[in-house]
């Protein structure tokens, strides 16, 4: 069976974003490993209540990040078995209604995907933050 260049394409994305899905899942682990070391290390004190909010608003959407990522593969894999359902079915309203199914989780996946992403970005800004207020309060040795 030779497939139509729009269901090619739709693997295609598929692929792209479970590509993009396992990418941010790793960042955002590598970057939970990175708040947990700062938060146990000796060497970086928290000075303020800043500090503490800016960390623990990393932490929270990192692990937004996280939720969203692992409910995406989630995602993933009951749209496989919707189109694995879809290539079993003969009659053509069954067809058509699991095609409907298949378009809503398609969109699905690429709403969660786009809210890992963000979450992800926010993470990694706070912490930008909060590194370049750690460096302003480092005294200056010359």
């Amino acid at each position: 069976m030779i497939e139509s260049p729009k269901s090619e394409m739709s693997s295609r994305i598929e692929q792209q974003i479970a590509y993009v899905n396992n990418l941010f899942t790793g960042l955002s682990t590598g970057i939970l490993t990175f708040l947990v070391h700062l938060a146990f290390n000796g060497d970086f004190t928290f000075s303020g209540l800043s500090d503490k909010v800016i960390i623990l608003s990393s932490t929270t959407l990192t692990f937004m990040s996280l939720s969203f990522g692992v409910y995406l593969s989630w995602l993933r894999i009951e749209h496989y078995r919707m189109q694995s359902r879809h290539k079993s079915l003969s009659e053509e309203e069954d067809k058509k209604h699991n095609l409907t199914n298949l378009i809503r989780s398609e969109r699905k996946n690429r709403k969660f995907l786009k809210y890992q992403a963000i979450t992800l970005v926010l993470a990694a800004a706070f912490l930008v933050v909060l590194a370049v207020l750690a460096f302003l309060r480092k005294p200056v040795v010359l």
